[in-house]
């Protein structure tokens, strides 16, 4: 969605249903450097308010320095309730179609297209592949197209994940979705895309759909489109709470939109770090009048209490 126009035509914000706590001034603190890399060799800093000291990054995401891995070439469709998968480096993709499936200490490569999926890991859409956990292990698909996104679905829990490289670095279409500790960086973006005539939209997080959806203590480094985009293009979008993460890129850093239904609520963004890097500038969240949210103890890298744009 180009919000570009809108968001300039709005320099007076309009009346709506956000709670917004009330702040002012800078917050104390010397800023401390994010420790990841980037190509365009661009630091994102943070002014320590409630996030814990460690940022997620190359050092503390992914599979764990000294981890032995073994090559497995193929797509892996896991169909044993609770199998572990664990120490693999897969060329090819995972599809979860059973409870409990752990996959860990692993790289995900994804296979060639156009003889892959939407997605290098995702549930099979069938709703069996609950409870799906996925844990330091990296997400790096090497033959990226513009279909092409790292982890898909719902039902997971992705705890110190280095995600890049897709179109979108996660695509959530359901509930009961966490996601902590994990990096999320470098999107792949295409000048043809079938979907949209100004090629790809890139996200770190898309959300379009679900409920119990937790994404806390990361850092996100948005695309060309967003760092996160929700919407309910799917159904409804509500229970989701946003914590204490460090956000850079995108037009606008978040994009919450509650189309193509009348409202959305029960969103929570808190505690957490934009970068002014945004294509417009300065712009860390638009949203839309009718999404009824709390936004508190959100800051700007450089300093100063960040707060939403509120348009439609």
């Amino acid at each position: 969605m180009n919000l570009s126009a809108a968001v300039i035509a709005l320099a007076a914000v309009v009346t709506a249903t956000v709670s917004v706590v009330p702040e002012s001034g800078s917050v104390a603190g010397a800023a401390v450097p994010i420790h990841a890399a980037d190509p365009s060799g661009r630091a994102l800093t943070q002014t320590p308010m409630t996030q814990p000291p460690a940022q997620p990054g190359p050092t503390n995401t992914g599979v764990p320095a000294g981890t032995q891995l073994t090559v497995h070439t193929g797509d892996l469709n896991i169909t044993t309730p609770g199998r572990v998968i664990s120490g693999l480096d897969i060329h090819g993709s995972v599809t979860i179609s059973a409870p409990n499936v752990v996959l860990k200490n692993s790289i995900v490569r994804g296979g060639a297209f156009p003889n892959h999926g939407h997605c290098i890991v995702e549930d099979n859409g069938k709703g069996n592949g609950l409870n799906f956990l996925i844990e330091d292990t990296e997400l790096a698909p090497t033959n990226v197209n513009y279909y092409q996104n790292d982890i898909c679905g719902g039902n997971f829990t992705a705890l110190r994940i280095n995600s890049h490289s897709g179109v979108d670095t996660m695509d959530i279409a359901g509930s009961n979705v966490t996601l902590k500790d994990s990096w999320l960086h470098d999107t792949t973006h295409f000048a043809y895309s079938p979907e949209h005539n100004n090629g790809t939209h890139n996200d770190g997080i898309e959300i379009t759909v679900g409920s119990n959806i937790n994404i806390t203590h990361n850092v996100i480094r948005g695309g060309g489109n967003s760092a996160i985009q929700i919407t309910q293009d799917q159904g409804v979008t509500t229970g989701l709470t946003i914590a204490n993460n460090w956000f850079d890129g995108g037009s606008c850093s978040l994009h919450i939109n509650d189309k193509p239904l009348t409202s959305m609520s029960h969103i929570a963004i808190t505690g957490s770090v934009f970068t002014p890097n945004s294509t417009i500038a300065h712009c860390d969240a638009v949203v839309t009048h009718a999404v009824t949210m709390t936004w508190s103890s959100n800051t700007w890298s450089t300093g100063g209490v960040a707060n939403p744009i509120i348009y439609g």
